[in-house]
């Protein structure tokens, strides 16, 4: 029984790492679910391990202490997430990779364990690379059956969408196959197996090697090259040791040096990435930003500068950068892409000390194994080991591969297989466990399984129902989409996307509804929406999108004192975003010219002078408006508020008529320079509508006041200028606004 659950747990944590992979990484919930699955099924085995074996016996290793350490500060760090849904979903995969950890390092010891391990992420990596490979020369648009971003199409990406996570994946397998390649012995009993195993080793390195030159990932390169450095420095330097790492470390840099300079595209890539310097400066980077990699560097260093002792909270990166980042920064960067840094600004100075101790930890035991055992089974996975995690580690200031759940997990479970080894002499003994101290754990497992299966089930079911909502909105299927949204509603409460989507949902109809007989449906579907984003922004309240839509609603509600709002607490959270900036440019821009209740300083003397047409202005604007227009400024019953209603709508009309000017008309009237001078023009859209405001403020000028528009046009400016500033551009939609709504002044 004890062997049929060990090799159940060897048989689920092999597919678990499979399907991780093959699901294009498991980036998402629902892509994640079968991992979960398996996951689930592993730790019952273990479960009933623990239950029914006569004996059960768990590895000491000082690595236990951190990453438990670790667990129990990511959950208890949840609860005092400012994003819940955000944490949960981070505490999942902590947890995830956590029991992926302590199940191998307990249960999987034995060298046929690794063995099988091994054997199946060297098969998968280099299928993982034949189809990167594939994908390069043919420029591949798919990875499976999705479509691949079109950026990607001349770089080999294998079942994961981003190449910069494949070459993360074969960089761990590759480091494991280079150390069994310069450490393992062939058994003088098996010498014919053990040549062709070692034949089949270089292969399997040579064609990994390629699969990392066509992902064009240059931080796949670099740590890469890194990685076997490390073998050549790392282990026993005695002769016999030695001279084998030597030639593993030279033959591997000279073929993937060979392999790099044969394919003219990543030849082509690395002369894009360097530049000619001076003289005494041979090369330089075209872009030190590095894609603005280090731009979101400082961000993040930023972040942890100002959460220093337990961060901003976990998985809530992608949300706290918005007021941390550089101007030049415009897209909705997910990841720091620097896994330390994106560390240490989520977890502080806590999480990342407690991971930082872990990794000494297994640095110390596993070279312990690697310069020590005389067994070189155990001295070769131990050096390929500290390969595998040195390069993923060096990688991981240039991308976010831990962040991928697949690569995340691989290394997990070679964390674990490295824990576990048997070493000799030995340090880390392996030791009985007590019969209470079993069934408590067991007792945990399976609570820790149920609770699990619950929670991240629904999770996984409401991003699908999302997904499939998003699909129909974009086929404008909105009674399916709805449903779909209210599905994952339903699942996971705290989820803020299908409330977000569901608002998009209903805006957009509302935004369809010009017809001014349909105004009442228009402003019950803008209600509507503005209620759900209020719900999103609950749950999330980062959401600069949310409070732009948000301002859009009430302004579609005639209520811009609240629409000025949602933009201040918009540029709160998101400072240095230009589009923002064009929105509430846009705003002020369209209420800076037509009239509003304020506009008017005497309305009584106004109002008196209209309704007797004492002058020929006045007998016109009389001469245009509506006859329930007139009947109120004639009662003398009628309110302050209903003259100041009716004047602000009938001029408006006016306003944006045609042009009010007429030489007879305005000829008792002192014009301002500006109107002289657009008089002469011929006029449309906001220039005949400011004529004709200038025309009225200069025949009134004691009862209409002319400051609020320019204060008004003045913030339109300053915003449109503001845009155009932090995209760097001054010639966009931003900069042209600007220009014209200076005009105004």
């Amino acid at each position: 029984m004890r062997n049929l659950l060990t090799n159940a747990m060897v048989v689920t944590v092999g597919l678990c790492l499979l399907v991780a992979v093959v699901a294009f990484g498991a980036v998402t919930s629902d892509l994640a679910a079968p991992v979960y699955g398996l996951a689930l099924v592993a730790t019952v085995c273990w479960a009933v391990k623990l239950l029914l074996a006569d004996v059960v016996t768990w590895k000491k290793s000082p690595m236990h202490l951190p990453v438990l350490a670790f667990l129990v500060y990511a959950t208890v760090r949840y609860f005092a997430s400012p994003i819940e849904y955000e944490s949960r979903l981070e505490l999942f995969d902590v947890w995830l990779c956590g029991l992926v950890y302590f199940l191998v390092a307990s249960n999987l010891y034995h060298s046929r364990h690794r063995a099988v391990l091994m054997g199946l992420l060297v098969a998968l990596a280099v299928l993982e690379a034949i189809y990167g490979i594939w994908q390069f020369a043919t420029r591949a648009e798919t990875a499976l059956y999705l479509q691949r971003p079109q950026m990607y199409f001349h770089r080999g990406g294998g079942t994961f969408m981003c190449p910069n996570h494949l070459a993360g994946f074969l960089e761990m397998i590759l480091g494991l196959v280079l150390g069994n390649i310069a450490l393992r012995r062939v058994s003088s009993g098996s010498a014919q197996r053990g040549t062709l195993a070692k034949v089949f080793w270089a292969y399997a390195a040579v064609v990994m090697m390629a699969g990392i030159v066509t992902t064009l990932s240059r931080a796949g390169w670099i740590s890469t090259a890194i990685g076997v450095l490390v073998v050549f420095l790392w282990g026993d330097w005695r002769a016999q040791s030695m001279w084998p790492r030597i030639a593993v470390a030279l033959l591997s840099v000279a073929v993937l040096a060979f392999i790099t300079f044969r394919i003219q595209p990543a030849r082509d890539y690395i002369s894009l990435t360097m530049r000619s310097g001076t003289e005494s400066e041979v090369v330089k980077l075209k872009d030190p930003s590095l894609g603005g990699r280090t731009l979101l560097w400082k961000a993040a260093w930023d972040m942890f500068r100002s959460h220093p002792i337990v961060g901003t909270g976990a998985g809530t990166w992608e949300w706290m950068h918005l007021k941390y980042r550089d101007p030049q920064v415009q897209g909705h960067a997910e990841y720091a892409h620097n896994d330390i840094l994106n560390l240490a600004s989520d977890y502080g100075s806590i999480g990342f000390g407690i991971v930082l101790a872990a990794l000494l930890c297994f640095y110390w035991q596993a070279s312990v194994v690697a310069k020590s055992d005389p067994s070189s089974e155990h001295r070769s996975f131990a050096t390929g080991a500290i390969l595998a995690v040195t390069v993923i580690l060096v990688h991981s200031w240039f991308d976010f591969n831990l962040h991928v759940l697949a690569n995340a997990l691989v290394l997990a479970a070679i964390l674990g297989l490295t824990v576990a080894i048997e070493e000799d002499p030995i340090r880390f003994p392996r030791v009985k466990m007590k019969r209470s101290f079993r069934f408590a754990l067991a007792g945990f497992l399976l609570a820790l399984a149920t609770v699990g299966a619950w929670s991240f089930g629904r999770t996984a079911l409401a991003t699908r129902y999302t997904e499939l909502g998003l699909a129909a909105k974009r086929a404008l299927d909105w009674d399916t989409a709805t449903n779909h949204f209210h599905r994952a509603i339903a699942l996971d409460p705290g989820f803020a996307e299908p409330y977000r989507r569901l608002g998009d949902t209903l805006h957009t109809q509302s935004e369809w509804r010009l017809d001014p007989a349909r105004s009442h449906e228009r402003k019950a579907l803008a209600r509507d929406a503005l209620q759900l984003y209020q719900q999103s922004l609950a749950l999330n309240p980062y959401q600069s999108e949310a409070y732009l839509r948000t301002a859009r609603l009430l302004e579609i509600l005639d209520q811009d004192d609240q629409a000025l709002k949602a933009y201040e607490q918009v540029l709160a959270i998101d400072p240095n975003n230009a589009f923002i900036y064009l929105r509430l440019g846009f705003r002020y821009r369209r209420v800076a010219l037509p009239f509003s209740e304020s506009d008017f300083t005497n309305l009584a003397a106004l109002a008196d002078q209209l309704r007797r047409q004492s002058d020929p202005v006045s007998r016109f604007l009389w001469s245009q408006f509506s006859e329930p227009a007139r009947r109120v400024l004639t009662d003398t019953n009628s309110t302050l508020e209903q003259r100041q209603s009716v004047l602000v709508g009938d001029l408006n009309k006016i306003l944006q008529g045609k042009s009010i000017y007429d030489a007879q008309r305005f000829a008792a009237v002192s014009l301002s320079e500006k109107a002289r001078g657009l008089i002469t023009q011929e006029l449309e859209g906001d220039k005949l509508t400011l004529l004709n405001r200038l025309l009225l403020e200069d025949a009134y000028p004691t009862a209409i006041t002319k400051s609020r528009r320019i204060e008004t046009s003045k913030k339109a400016a300053e915003a449109f200028k503001r845009s155009a500033e932090l995209t760097g551009s001054f010639d966009n939609l931003a900069w042209d606004n600007f220009t014209e709504v200076s005009g105004w002044l």
